[in-house]
């Protein structure tokens, strides 16, 4: 009975995990194009600073406050997806 339980809870977790990375992704898509690929390059890729700035074309101090201002913008739209943090 114990393997059971696991498995189901493992089988919801699993659910849960799909369902929140397919929500992340359409709230990513509602980002400007900017924003969206930031947002990867960073949180996704783990990409530098310095290498987005290069990758870019931009200055180090722009791809910092672009990606709060990005990061921001997702924050909000995980929101409206009912997304809380915590």
């Amino acid at each position: 009975m114990a393997v059971e339980r696991e498995t189901i809870n493992n089988t919801e977790d699993e659910l849960e995990t799909k369902e929140l990375k397919s929500i992340i992704k359409s709230c990513l898509l509602k980002l400007n194009e900017d924003f969206r690929i930031i947002i990867v390059l960073r949180d996704i890729h783990g990409l530098t600073y310095q290498e987005i700035a290069n990758i870019l074309g931009i200055e180090l101090g722009t791809v910092k406050s672009r990606l709060n201002r990005a990061r921001e913008a997702l924050k909000n739209e995980l929101i409206k997806c009912g997304i809380k943090r915590g």
